[in-house]
């Protein structure tokens, strides 16, 4: 057995010598001291599975170290993807809004530029809620095509099924049962839940920040597209449609016509003459909120843009037919207005200035 201190040398239990019964194997007591520290650390960090950013004491007063969110909270903010407020708080339960979660996932993903020019120029689908709370199923499309999942039809099913499957999400139920109707497609998306969806994405091995090869086709919410409140949303969501955004117009504009009550998103196709070719127009007239289609100019162009548009209210067939209609009504003579309810639950009118649609 060996002798690991030798008691009758004092001079070198003074000298800070430890001595394996072999003179030529010499370590200061100093360096075993070290050595057994980081021995420690080391079995500690196999011991345990948690991360050692989980052993930073927690830096805000409403995130209890036993809550299902602090380890993706402090996660997160050694990240640099998310703060806490000045007061020293995080408020786990606050609603996200879109602009929030779209600058989470750029900066997870390494992502300098601004979120939405990003998300553009990628391909992602975009509600343009900007400063409205995201739902749980906005933020499952959201990050599923940032992961590069694409679906086209039933976006926000496939996309909640596909985070089921890589077990970034298990639902709102104390048992997981991973459906559709357990996952709680409607409720408000909080800062807890985002911090934790984005943690097990990166955890996932799949690379945040994919580029799509097309844009998703969304339905928007109707507080996006149909709200006089949410005039900003109305008119970017418009103005960013493919077939206006990457269209032939030279200028598309918002405005706000304060004399009428109108936010308007003007298409120019020539500065010449000194008139918009279409107009689509967000108006509120006693109780009710309208939508306006108005074409100057009626051409491939236009028709694309109108039908576009058209397509956020009512099925495409029902936007092709009613375009159709449009188009003959302004060549006939003496011709009444055309009202109908559309499968989508609004009043449409059309005649040879207008399609109007109502709620």
């Amino acid at each position: 057995m060996k002798n690991y201190i030798r008691d009758n040398n004092e001079n070198d239990i003074q000298n800070g010598v430890l001595i394996e019964g072999n003179k030529h194997n010499k370590k200061t007591i100093k360096q075993c001291i070290k050595l057994s520290i980081i021995s420690l650390v080391l079995i500690s960090l196999l011991t345990f599975s948690s991360p050692l950013y989980a052993a930073v004491s927690n830096p805000f007063t409403d995130v209890a170290p036993d809550q299902w969110y602090s380890d993706s909270i402090r996660w997160a903010v050694s990240q640099n993807i998310v703060k806490g407020y000045p007061d020293g708080s995080f408020k786990p339960d606050a609603p996200v809004t879109e602009e929030h979660f779209l600058t989470m996932l750029a900066r997870a993903s390494g992502i300098q530029e601004e979120p939405y020019a990003n998300a553009q120029s990628r391909n992602m689908p975009i509600y343009y809620k900007l400063n409205l709370p995201l739902t749980r199923a906005e933020a499952a499309v959201y990050l599923a095509a940032n992961m590069g999942y694409v679906s086209q039809t039933n976006t926000k099913e496939a996309a909640i099924l596909y985070l089921y499957d890589l077990q970034i999400t298990k639902g709102i139920s104390s048992t997981p049962m991973y459906t559709v109707e357990q996952y709680g497609s409607d409720k408000i998306l909080t800062r807890a839940q985002a911090v934790t969806f984005i943690q097990r994405a990166v955890q996932s091995r799949l690379p945040l920040g994919q580029t799509l090869d097309e844009q998703i086709k969304l339905t928007y919410p109707k507080e996006v597209i149909f709200e006089f409140d949410h005039a900003r949303q109305f008119t970017e969501a418009i103005s960013n449609l493919p077939a206006i955004n990457e269209g032939p117009f030279l200028k598309v504009e918002q405005r706000f016509h304060i004399d009428y009550n109108i936010h308007a998103v003007e298409l120019y196709e020539s500065f010449s003459k000194g008139e918009d070719s279409a107009s689509i127009l967000l108006m509120r007239t006693a109780d009710k909120y309208n939508v306006v289609l108005f074409a100057r100019y009626l051409n491939e162009h236009t028709k694309a843009a109108l039908e576009a548009v058209l397509q956020l209210y009512i099925s495409d067939d029902e936007a092709k037919q009613l375009l159709n209609h449009y188009v003959e009504q302004r060549s006939a003579e003496d011709t009444a207005a055309v009202a109908f309810h559309s499968k989508s639950n609004y009043n449409i009118t059309y005649s040879k200035t207008e399609i109007r649609i109502s709620n």
